[in-house]
């Protein structure tokens, strides 16, 4: 890993545990739901107009930070200046990667009929090209076991997502592999933590789970009655990390069963009472992309997302860039704040 990077996956997602769970439930096939970039201007969400306008242009400054790190080969540097790849292996790359293509191919789609961001397109293609030449056979991006399985899972998962958001039909073979891929992995016993979050995320946008009815098969399993009564109040990262993946799970499991599960809206409610605020090295990005994913589907969240974009655009730097910090790179904060302002463009407005 990095340095200043935990062992578990910091940013990028495992998307095969919930796909591997639902297989019997759904047997799916990527390229029949694989998102098309269908040239519809995007509304504004849950911001104001005002705010989604400021949103818009700060994805865009971001995203020029993301083609700033990017290497001549397509894939991305840990930040716009370092020596060599910033990366201890070629799996960490793919991911980090990956997750840089997925925040891209987010700013190209909520650009649509707006001043687009120069560069961008040539640089996800460029970037796309090169993740195809990843795939291993079997359907992975990455080699990895035991110890270091989530290598694997993160650069397989973060690959399907890119790909996913690109939207180009002659992805589908290489999305029906890392598919296959990520199911494999899953049995294995993938980490929970973060990464099952981003599993939730990426699963409900790749398999339709919004769909009435839709139920993983499983899904029991994963749940933890630990955490019945474990809201975090604090800065404590690992809890935050763990009690969003129960409430992810526990959401998902949700879907087409009767009655409500009490934690889902208790630690919602602490989200919604908890405004982002830059924490120094501390600050995790990713964890912004969790709650915004979590906020988007709580009714009355627009004033979080209304704060959202204060502490990203006080940090970004004249370059486009967010400082690292302990638990991540400059490149996956970057990416990830893409994707957590998007969340908010992509909610509808509740009463």
């Amino acid at each position: 890993m990095t340095a200043g990077t935990r062992r578990t996956p910091p940013a990028v997602a495992v998307l095969g545990l919930l796909l591997a769970l639902a297989s019997a439930a759904f047997a799916w096939r990527v390229h029949d739901l694989a998102p098309r970039s269908t040239g519809t201007v995007r509304g504004d969400g849950l911001y104001t107009a005002e705010r989604a306008r400021e949103v818009r242009a700060l994805m865009g400054r971001l995203a020029k930070g993301l083609l700033a790190c990017q290497a001549e080969g397509g894939w991305f540097r840990t930040q716009a200046q370092v020596s060599g790849t910033g990366y201890n292996d070629d799996g960490e790359r793919t991911g980090a990667s990956a997750l840089a293509l997925a925040a891209l191919a987010t700013v190209r789609d909520v650009t649509v009929g707006r001043a687009p961001v120069p560069g961008l397109e040539e640089g996800l293609a460029k970037g796309l090209a090169w993740l195809r030449t990843q795939q291993l056979p079997g359907g992975s991006f990455a080699r990895g076991e035991g110890p270091s399985l989530w290598v694997a899972a993160e650069a397989t998962g973060g690959a399907f997502l890119a790909l996913l958001l690109a939207g180009d039909p002659a992805d589908a073979s290489l999305l029906d592999g890392a598919g296959t891929a990520l199911t494999r992995l899953a049995e294995q016993k993938l980490p929970a933590g973060r990464s099952r979050s981003i599993v939730g995320m990426a699963a409900e946008r790749a398999v339709g789970m919004d769909r009435e009815g839709f139920l993983p098969k499983g899904l029991d399993a994963l749940l933890d009655a630990r955490f019945d009564d474990v809201v975090p109040t604090g800065n404590d990262y690992l809890l935050w990390d763990t009690t969003l993946s129960e409430v992810v799970t526990r959401l998902l499991r949700a879907r087409g069963s009767q009655g409500l599960d009490p934690l889902p809206g208790r630690v919602a409610q602490a989200i919604l009472e908890r405004p982002p605020a830059w924490r120094g090295s501390n600050t995790d990005v990713s964890a912004w992309w969790v709650q915004a994913w979590l906020a988007g589907r709580t009714p009355r969240s627009a004033a979080w997302f209304e704060a959202l974009p204060g502490p990203i655009a006080e940090w970004v730097d004249e370059d486009g860039l967010l400082p690292g910090g302990f638990f991540t790179s400059t490149l996956l904060q970057t990416a990830c704040a893409v994707l957590a302002l998007d969340e908010g463009l992509r909610a509808s407005p509740t009463p």
